[in-house]
């Protein structure tokens, strides 16, 4: 970076100013350098730590040198990934409009308020679209704004996240989604008819032991790969507590953990919520995603393993 990179502010469009000193890339060196094998070790060492790790490490060099603050701050803020968002779009529950979801002009119309759009692409067979803006702090705008309602007078609500993350679960899996869905509720019904058979039983056999603990095995509730969720895309500073108090809206729960690094005990990015009852994983699931700590959540059974990764 320049040697007054210390001095230097953000534009009034929010955008760095650009760097003048060039680096030269790896291929650029020679083998005989010693920035060569410096950039070899730097790419070795960067292997033995996670993300949240790397991300950590260049924080903290930030907060002591202005200077390689500048230059990261620039370095992010410039690629195109902060500027790509992409929209998924669901019915309005107000509205029983049939219609399609909103077009690309509709999609102008609403997301124009944000700022300047490089372009457009739509998905309607999916409910989705990807919008590019000119500058992260559009997108960035955009997306903490959580959910956006009845866009563009469409009836769809539109929830954003930014392209990188929604490429963690591809559209394609849709029906999948859709097939993992259908055999929960499947499950949820037998659960209901062998309920229903076992009160029948208990009502005409008063003080049977065994039924009674039979009884209250179908009330606890169906198998555990039914009723154990996978929780992906967590904020770091998301709670037990908070995703406790998101998921016990669809049900009561057995277990609700964050997984955590053993040393840091710092959040991992996802974890695992257990109903009690299947009913409440098929209500978790009727919405896969939710907006948790102003970020777009995901989930599925974790018997499906990261098959939506």
């Amino acid at each position: 970076p320049p040697a007054n990179a210390s001095q230097t502010s953000l534009h009034s469009n929010g955008s760095f100013p650009a760097l003048q000193t060039v680096r030269p890339s790896p291929a650029q060196m020679s083998a005989d350098d010693p920035g060569s094998q410096r950039f070899k070790d730097l790419q070795s060492w960067s292997e033995a730590f996670e993300k949240h790790e790397l991300v950590e490490i260049l924080v903290n060099i930030s907060k002591n040198n202005r200077q390689f603050q500048s230059f990261l701050g620039h370095a992010f803020v410039t690629d195109i990934k902060w500027c790509k968002i992409r929209v998924t779009f669901t019915p309005s529950q107000a509205s029983q409009s049939s219609q399609s979801s909103p077009d690309s002009a509709q999609i102008q119309q609403h997301f124009a308020r944000f700022g300047s759009m490089r372009h457009i692409e739509c998905f309607p067979s999916i409910h989705s679209a990807l919008i590019t803006f000119e500058n992260y702090t559009s997108a960035q705008a955009a997306v903490s704004e959580g959910v956006h309602d009845n866009v563009a007078g469409s009836g769809y609500n539109a929830s954003c996240c930014y392209e990188f993350e929604g490429s963690e679960q591809p559209p394609a899996n849709t029906d999948v989604i859709q097939q993992q869905q259908q055999q929960i509720q499947i499950q949820s019904q037998n659960q209901m008819a062998m309920q229903t058979q076992q009160q029948h039983l208990l009502s005409h056999t008063p003080g049977n032991a065994q039924l009674q603990a039979l009884h209250s095995a179908v009330m606890i509730g169906g198998p555990l790969d039914s009723r154990r969720l996978f929780v992906s895309s967590l904020s770091y500073s998301t709670t037990d507590e908070t995703l406790r108090n998101v998921f016990s809206q669809y049900g009561e729960l057995e277990d609700c953990t964050i997984v955590r690094d053993k040393v840091t005990q710092r959040s991992k990015g996802y974890g695992f919520v257990v109903f009690k009852h299947i009913g409440g994983a098929t209500n978790a699931l009727q919405q896969p995603e939710k907006f948790i700590d102003h970020r777009r959540t995901r989930s599925w059974l974790a018997a499906q393993g990261n098959q939506f990764k």
